[in-house]
């Protein structure tokens, strides 16, 4: 169930990554001018690594996995500035765009699992707790 959840999350990040990579490109609203044969070639690549990225944030056991605030840090820089850089359809920053994706799911790969983000307890088991500790003061 896990790998369905991520590769459904994968897919709809991707999608997300692909419209938001074309409106900003200009490949969805095409102009008369045509676009370079790169253009398309780095918008598929940064949908893909977009959704890649995203999809590392579902949490296996359902929900989605928030890690801690520097894990949170990478999606939410690298996708906005991969898309402002793409946005100024020149080849350098199209590929730097796709670089910094590409940084930003590696990183997330590396260090995903390896957050010490401590795991809350459910309401119950606190409020178990809570009086089982009152009951020992009395």
């Amino acid at each position: 169930m896990t790998k369905g959840r991520r590769g459904l999350a994968a897919t709809l990040g991707a999608l997300v990554g692909l419209a938001g990579h074309g409106l900003a490109t200009g490949l969805l609203t095409q102009t008369a001018t045509p676009l370079p044969w790169w253009a398309y070639v780095t918008w598929l690549a940064a949908g893909v690594l977009s959704g890649w990225l995203a999809a590392t944030y579902v949490n296996p056991a359902g929900g989605l996995a928030t890690g801690c605030t520097s894990c949170g840090r990478v999606a939410i820089l690298t996708i906005p500035m991969s898309i402002l850089l793409a946005s100024q359809a020149s080849l350098p920053t199209s590929v730097l765009a796709v670089l910094l994706l590409a940084f930003g799911l590696a990183q997330r790969l590396r260090t995903g699992d390896a957050c010490a983000v401590p795991v809350a307890e459910p309401a119950a088991a606190t409020a178990q707790q809570e009086r089982d500790s009152e009951g020992g003061r009395s």
